[in-house]
């Protein structure tokens, strides 16, 4: 066998190899993405029960906050539980919800807009809006998850 044949069958080979790379990553990028997109429809979901009062205790809670105001009493203790379960669901739906659609737009080649960020960060401040409180670490913990993000693409860039 010539020696421009084993080139080509080497070259062949080698373009094989990474196109079969190419697959399995492609394939790890879509099921990252699933896991994050349904990670964030949980919490999406938990967020709604939550601060929707749909639960039977959330509105044990209502009741407790009002009467606390009644008599200007401090918070208690299943207020406050409370209330980190309301801004850390929606915290985390917004986390995860970001990182799926990233995720998305990577694998088709695109990058997230800032208009996808902005509808991302008003439907997650839309549900905090029932209450001040979980507004307040709700909007606290998105600009955590943002300025995380923004770190973390520095650093990327910074490597390549």
């Amino acid at each position: 066998m010539s020696k421009i044949q084993k080139e080509n069958i080497a070259r062949k080979d080698k373009i094989r190899d990474l196109e079969n790379q190419k697959t399995i990553l492609k394939n790890s990028m879509y099921s990252s993405a699933k896991i994050t997109y349904i990670l964030a429809a949980i919490f999406l979901i938990i967020s709604f029960l939550f601060n929707g009062r749909m639960l039977s205790w959330a509105g044990k809670i209502a009741d407790e906050v009002q009467s606390m105001e009644d008599n200007a009493t401090g918070p208690t203790l299943l207020y406050i539980i409370d209330v980190i379960i309301k801004s850390i669901s929606i915290t985390l739906f917004f986390l995860f919800a970001f990182i799926s659609i990233g995720n998305y737009k990577e694998l088709t080649g695109d990058i997230m807009t800032s208009k996808e960020m902005m509808i991302l960060i008003i439907i997650s401040i839309a549900q905090a809006t029932a209450e001040s409180t979980i507004f307040f670490y709700t909007v606290i913990g998105i600009s955590l998850v943002l300025t995380y993000m923004y770190f973390i693409q520095g650093k990327i860039k910074k490597n390549y």
